[in-house]
This record gives C-alpha cells, sequence and structure tokens, in this order.
C-alpha cells in the first residue's frame, strides 16, 4: 500500500464519521464554526500525512537495512540519472 492510499483511507474514515453534522447541535450556519471545523479537518489531514510519511520514512529504513547493495547501486543510479538532467554540459 502506497502513501496516496493510506492518506485516502485515512481521508475517507474520517470523513465518514463526520457525517451526520447538520443533527442538532452541529450547526454548519454559522460562518464561524464552518471556519473552525475546516480548520480542525485541515490539522487532521495534515496529521495524517505526517503519519502516513513517517511510515513511509520506516519502510524504507528497513528496506534499505534489509537490502543495503541494492539500495545503495539504487541511490547511485538516481544520482547519476539527476546529476545527468540537471548537468550544465553541453554535448557534443
Amino acid at each position: 500500500m502506497d502513501i496516496f492510499e493510506l492518506v485516502a483511507q485515512d481521508h475517507k474514515m474520517k470523513t465518514n464519521s463526520n457525517v451526520n453534522r447538520s443533527e442538532p447541535g452541529h450547526s454548519t450556519h454559522d460562518p464561524a464554526q464552518k471556519s473552525f471545523e475546516n480548520q480542525f479537518d485541515e490539522s487532521e489531514f495534515a496529521d495524517s500525512i505526517q503519519e502516513s510519511v513517517a511510515e513511509v520514512a520506516d519502510q524504507a529504513s528497513d528496506f534499505i537495512r534489509k537490502y543495503p547493495l541494492q539500495s545503495a547501486a539504487g541511490a547511485l543510479v538516481v544520482g547519476f540519472l539527476l546529476g545527468r538532467l540537471f548537468s550544465n554540459r553541453k554535448s557534443s
């Protein structure tokens, strides 16, 4: 499962738990209340992204520990390709 699937799944679960905001006591007509709810939702979304990124970083760290030579080779190839992409030399 990649990071985008994790974030989408987490957001979907949080959205489904907040479906009935039109019940009494959950007035959505007040602009200040809407602003507060949007800010809270954005904060939750930012937290879920932060947790997802931490999980992906842990998975990458585990992969590097398990396959150090393959990881170094992959990093070398990526570095070489980025160097070729951003080099200022002109090919003759």
